[in-house]
């Protein structure tokens, strides 16, 4: 049975959010980010039918919303699910999970926090550079790759990060120097 739009409670409510100057683009983002994790999650369904993805191999996706400056949010994804976002794109899944990541950036500092479920600190590498972080973990059950954009350039010789509980916490002090190389970073 058709529904009529002009009786839908929800309908109305929708209508009402695309005129708001604020919660019109908010919404629109948000219809976006699901319509592109239907069609992702339809890829993977067809490539588990034709017996490119094995459906015994666990996988995890997931994304993160945060509100950015400009006051748009901002999706980030995570998982071992690759080219979700990429519209077409063929759907497989990587031997690294791609971890649950928060950046904050502060005055002086930078500050990110990795979710690492399950491994061991000594599995941990850590590399910084000037604009960015590279976390990869690779165990005997568990692997991890993210590489972070951080915000602003960094000192990447004043980076301390600890370990406890499966999360990676991470502070660097911000620099305008340039650096190319990296620096190793020990895990405490």
């Amino acid at each position: 049975m058709p529904t009529d739009d002009r009786n839908d409670p929800f309908e109305e409510w929708r209508k009402r959010i695309q005129d708001d100057p604020f919660l019109g683009p908010f919404f629109e983002d948000i219809d976006r980010e699901f319509e592109q994790m239907r069609e992702s999650l339809s890829r993977m369904l067809r490539n588990m039918q034709d017996g490119s993805l094995d459906p015994e191999d666990p996988f995890v996706y997931g994304f993160s919303v945060r509100m950015g400056e400009d006051g748009r949010p901002s999706f980030e994804e995570f998982g071992n699910v690759g080219a979700t976002n990429r519209p077409g794109a063929e759907v497989g899944l990587d031997e690294a999970r791609e971890p649950l990541v928060d950046v904050q950036e502060s005055g002086e500092k930078v500050a990110v926090t990795a979710e690492l479920p399950g491994v061991e600190k000594g599995d941990i590498q850590l590399r910084a550079k000037e604009d960015q972080l590279i976390v990869r973990v690779e165990s005997n059950d568990r692997q991890f790759f993210k590489r972070v954009e951080l915000p602003a350039r960094v000192r990447p010789e004043t980076t301390n990060a600890t370990y406890k509980n499966g999360v990676l916490d991470v502070v660097v002090d911000k620099s305008e120097e340039e650096e190319d190389e990296g620096t190793e970073v020990p895990v405490k």
